[in-house]
Order: structure tokens, then sequence, then C-alpha cells
């Protein structure tokens, strides 16, 4: 017999109807959705005008038609089945079709007809609403959609006025503004379809037809900070781009609204426009003004002048919120952490793993490289994937693995990260390539910042992509924090159960392993000097054609011999082709000048050792890797003397980097009080 194990929701998630629509500056992503958060219903204030009303009590009327063996018309106990069990908040009789109930072989769905409405006394405002209970569990990948169409032409022509989603645990209202029906004879479609797989089910109650929604108040918003109220810490210096979402609640459409950000001090205020956020729908905006950390503060976000009203709704305690950006100091400049996040679109509590790696980028730029490794949907990188759930102790989705040393939850990783990111790396990681189109081809330079003896270490890249979508079967990402009954998870609580393709980003998606998991062996081994470097060409790596190289990271791990990682490094796709392969993008020679006197109080000479004139330049570099100097000195004589000016430098050790032509030497300088 065919057994199945689904997915039950515990928590109340939302109903979404409406564009969605992500705001930056020009950038909307538009895509038809629907979205219904859970209301409690409340008392009628003003005289409401139903022109019709249906609520299954006395079965399906006669001049109703139905379409399908799952539709029951009864109690919500004789509708449920093992899997999809109808709320007993139903009152009386409900219209239900079970998926779940017909078993594996069937597949397919069924519609509900309704009669001849007539609403012939309706003017002005005009709303259907009703009851709605829908799982949206899309069993193993089949996308189960719940949809209403209108007709008022005795079917001959039928308009989608709502696509349902997740309900949540219990009945949710939904309605649609169909006020260009008033006056009119209309005919109703209740359709469901199990995407051709063995799914769960939709159920339907209290269908009327008024002039003034009960459930649903006209003008109610709320704002939303995003991921960045589960962490705290940011690196000191770093410029935070603030980001979050403008919910809409009401059935009045939101066309503008302005977001202002404060630390009680310093105020931003941004202004969006030109928009259509319809009921329960959300709009995504970042702000282009930045937040420099320093020292430790709270910011407030507030939603405030929607529609050119300064009036808020009815309920302003969601119209603001606060997160912290607790200046983190001493962050070490070429230190990386990598966390590698086992991850899938079927996974419940998946959306962890994202607010995680996308704050902690956020908060700590290039010293966090995250890569989101998905399993078992359609951003699957076989190795990558095969790897990270063979690795030892792994625990399932989701989890984390920790500069390969550890296994942690995602929530888990804050701390660690910033205690490891102060600390001084063996050597630092300078990403390059060239790009032809079609063929990536990496390098990275291993610049020693201390002496080592007997180093073997491994070297790999991993190609990573930002604001990766899709659409169809597997984009679906999973939501246990619909709801909120769950707790906060970066505006996840705000969103349905199983969250549309359509609207899902996905971030830090890992696309290749060059070097393949363990990296490359053999390139980094032996003894080294402070300032050393060693230059590795990788092979070449196809680019896909559907992936954004405006979106993409190149992503470098320095490896230790017992598998755990010593470094990382990223840089933006464009970046590391742009830029030079390496600081000095050339052969190795220490013998070709030489630095005195060292230790040095205010004034130093680097004298040459050439035979010929050459073009020189000077790149010095401080004990944690800033670099404190670049100077061009043009063509220099063979066997000239430079004076380097020490004076302006604190007393400690120093790196200076001397490119003479084509060739690198490198020589310590000790700065003395």
């Amino acid at each position: 017999m065919n057994t199945k194990m689904k997915l039950r929701f515990e928590a109340e998630s939302p109903y979404i109807q409406g564009d969605f629509l992500i705001i930056n500056k020009t950038l909307r992503m538009k895509n038809l959705f629907t979205l219904v958060f859970l209301f409690a219903f409340c008392g009628l204030i003003s005289a409401q005008t139903t022109y019709y009303s249906q609520d299954f009590n006395d079965g399906l009327p006669a001049d109703w038609s139905q379409d399908g063996e799952g539709w029951i018309i009864g109690t919500a106990a004789a509708a449920s089945s093992a899997y999809f069990t109808v709320p007993a908040s139903a009152d009386g009789n409900v219209a239900c079709f079970n998926d779940d109930g017909l078993g594996n072989g069937a597949v397919g769905g069924g519609r509900i007809t309704s009669g001849p409405i007539d609403l012939s006394s309706a003017n002005g405002d005009l709303f259907l609403e009703f009851s709605s209970y829908f799982v949206d569990g899309d069993y193993q990948g089949a996308d189960e959609t719940g949809k209403v169409y209108i007709s008022d032409d005795e079917g001959a022509n039928w308009r989608e006025i709502i696509n349902v989603t997740s309900s949540g645990a219990d009945f949710s209202p939904a309605f649609a503004n169909i006020g260009e029906y008033a006056g009119s004879t209309v005919w109703l479609d209740f359709v469901y379809d199990d995407g051709q797989g063995w799914n769960f089910g939709w159920a339907i109650d209290n269908i009327t037809f008024v002039d003034e929604l009960v459930s649903v108040p006209r003008r109610s918003y709320a704002v939303h900070a995003g991921s960045s109220v589960m962490i705290d810490q940011a690196a000191e210096g770093l410029e935070y781009s603030p980001s979050g979402f403008v919910f809409n609640s009401g059935w009045e459409p939101i066309t503008s609204f302005d977001v202002a950000l404060t630390d009680g001090t310093e105020t931003i205020t941004a202004s969006v426009s030109g928009v259509d956020v319809g009921y329960n729908s959300l709009a995504r905006f970042s702000l282009d003004e930045t937040l420099l950390v320093e020292g430790n503060k709270t910011w407030t976000m507030s939603v405030t002048n929607v529609n050119a009203d300064s009036a808020p709704d009815d309920d302003v305690s969601d119209n603001e919120m606060s997160f912290n950006l607790n200046a983190e100091k001493n962050i070490h400049p070429d230190k990386a952490v990598a966390i590698e996040e086992a991850t899938g679109t079927w996974c419940t509590w998946c959306p962890r793993g994202a607010v995680f790696l996308d704050e902690m980028s956020k908060r700590f730029g290039d010293n966090f490289v995250g890569v989101a490794v998905h399993n078992g949907d359609p951003m699957v990188l076989s190795e990558y994937d095969s790897s990270i759930g063979s690795f030892p102790g792994f625990q399932g989705y989701p989890s984390v693995i920790y500069n390969r040393e550890t296994i942690l939850d995602p929530s888990a990783i804050v701390d660690p990260s910033i205690t490891d990111m102060k600390q001084a790396p063996v050597a630092r990681l300078i990403i390059g390539g060239t790009y032809d189109g079609g063929t990536f081809t990496g390098t990275v330079d291993v610049e020693f910042l201390e002496d080592v003896t007997g180093a073997d270490y491994n070297i790999s890249l991993v190609l990573t992509e930002d604001h990766v979508t899709g659409t169809g079967a597997g984009w679906n990402q999973i939501n246990a924090y619909s709801g909120g009954g769950n707790g906060v998870m970066g505006g996840y609580e705000l969103l349905p159960g199983s969250v549309p393709g359509e609207i899902m980003v996905y971030d830090h998606v890992g696309r290749a392993l060059i070097g393949g998991f363990a990296g490359v062996g053999g390139q980094v081994s032996g003894d080294f000097s402070a300032g050393d470097i060693v230059h590795y060409d990788f092979p070449g790596q196809a680019i896909d054609a559907g992936w954004d190289t405006d979106n993409m990271y190149v992503n470098a791990l320095l490896i230790n011999g017992d598998g755990s990682i010593a470094n990382a490094g990223a840089d933006s796709f464009n970046k590391a082709i742009s830029a030079s392969t390496s600081v000095f993008d050339t052969k190795i020679d220490n013998t070709l000048a030489s630095i005195y006197p060292n230790p040095v109080t205010d004034q130093a000479f680097i004298r040459m050792h050439t035979e010929s004139n050459a073009e020189v330049r000077i790149h010095l570099v401080n004990a944690v890797g800033q670099v404190m100097m670049n100077q061009t000195l043009g063509q220099v004589h063979a066997d000239q003397m430079i004076p380097v000016d020490m004076s302006q430098f604190d007393a400690g050790m120093y790196l200076m980097h001397i490119m003479i032509g084509d060739t690198l030497t490198t020589k310590k300088i000790t700065k003395a009080e």
C-alpha cells in the first residue's frame, strides 16, 4: 500500500493576493499571487448590504454543478482525511475537494460552478467574500492550486479573480473587489487542481456578495525590517544597506509611502511612489543611503505618509520596527569565515539558514563567505550536495558546516564567526581570473602574512549566485515560520507556508566547485616567509547560460591538511575578472633590493640591485594586512637608492613589496619607536 508523510502546518500562515513588488528605484518584479492573513472577525459597525449568500448547509444548491469526484458537501469531519483535516471551526457544511482522500492514484482535480447570481440591485462597491482553508502543501513538488473565476456571460468566458495559497491552520477570509460587475448577473467557478500529484485539498464556506467587507479593514499596513532584526553586531566602519518590507492588509491599495530610519539623532527618509500594493500583498524596498556602523546604535524603521496621507491606520503598533547595529572592532581585513549551508526548497526550517546567511553577508561583507548548498530542488549541484551530505557528523537540514570544522545550526554562526574574523590569518587570498563569455578561468594568489614551515594547503574556488529565481515544480520554499507561531524569522513569519517561486529570491546559491570539494593539493606546500606569494591558475569552468554573472561571486578557500578551512576570500565575479589576477602578478626574486637601516625610525632607503633601468612601484602593508602606502616611482636607474618616509607610521612590523619591472621583491621592515 502506498503511504506518504506530509507536512502539517501548525502556525497560521498568510494567504496572498495581488501584485508582489520588489522596489529599488525603478526595479519592480510583478507576479500575481494571493496572500490572505488570518483575521479575527470583528463585529459589524455599519450597515452592510448582502446581495447573495451560500453556506452549503442545505447541500449543493440545485442550480450549482460539480465536476470531479473529489468534491464533498458535508461537515468538517465528513470532508476530512488522514492528512487533510478540515478545521472544526467550519460553520455547518463546507464544500471541499479532498485530494488526499482520493489516494495516490487520483490526479487532476475538479470544480464546482454556481448557478446565476443576480447582482442587479448592486451599485457602487461590490465584493466577493468567502472562507477558505487551503494548505498549499505542494507535496513532492506537485503544485496544488485553488482558483476562483467569474463570468457574466453564462460561462462563455471566465476571468480569474482569486488564486489562493496557504491559509494556515484555520479558515481565512478571502475576497475580491469586483465593483465592475455591480448591476450584472454572474456565475462563479471554484477550481481545484492537484498539480498531477497526491496533494491535500481545498475547503470553502460562507460565500457572500456584499457592498462592505466585514473581516478586512479598508486601511491597514505594517513595516518589517527583514533579516536585520535577527543579528545585532556588524563590522565597525561597514556601510550597512537597510532594507525591509511594507505589507498591506487593508483592501485599499497602497500607491505610495515613505520609509523613515532614525537612531534618535539622525533621520533618513526615502519615498516610494508609483506602486500598486494590493490587499495583503507587499513591497520590498532597499534604501540607497547606507548606515555607517559606529558605536552601538538602535535604528527604528517606520512607514508613514501612506498614499500621501499622514493619518496612520487604526493599529499603529506594527508601523515601526527596530534593529541594532553594534560595531565589532578589530575585524581583520584579510580574514573570512566559510559557511556552507545545507538547504532545500522542500525543507520547512531552511528559511532560517537563508536569513542568517543573508544578514551576516550584509553586516560583515567579504569577511563572511556563505554558500547555500541545495538538495533535492532545481538549484542542486550534485558534487557539492553529496560532499555536504557525507560530511562527518552531518545532522540534516538546515545545518551549516562551519569552516569545515564543526556543524552548527544557522542561528548559532554569529558568535564563532566574529571571534574568528578577528584572528590574523596565516595568509590572505587574492582572487582574479579571465572570462571569455563562456568559460571562467580563475586564479588565486596565496600571500603569506607570517613565516610558515612545512606548509601543506589545498586551494579551491566556489562560484555562487545571488538573486536566483524560478517558477514551477520545486521552486516554492516550504516555510515553517508562516504565521509567526514559530517566532520571528526575518519576515518569513509574514509569508505563506509554501512561498511561491514567483516571489522567492535565493541568494548564495552554490553554482560550481572549481578544484573539487577537497581542493587542489601540492600547490601551496613547503616553507614560506611573510610576503611570499603562491600563484595558481585553475582549470577553466563553463558558465551556464542561465547564470547571471552580474550577481555571481568567486569565493576562494585555503584548506588545511585536516580538511578544515584556514582562510577564505570573496570577490564579485566582475571584480575578479577586471582586477589584476594578483597584487603582483609576476615572478618573485627577493634578491633585487635591500632596505636599510632596519629597524628604521624616520627614513628608510631602498637600494636596487638591477642590471638595467626598470619601472618601480612600492606597496607597504602593515601586520594586519592593511595597505598603508602605494607609490609609483617611474623609471629607476640601476643601483639607485630610493628614500621612503616612515615617520608617519606607527611602530611595528611591515612588509615592503617592491615591484621592479615584472619581478617582485618583498622585504620585512621594522618601524621603531
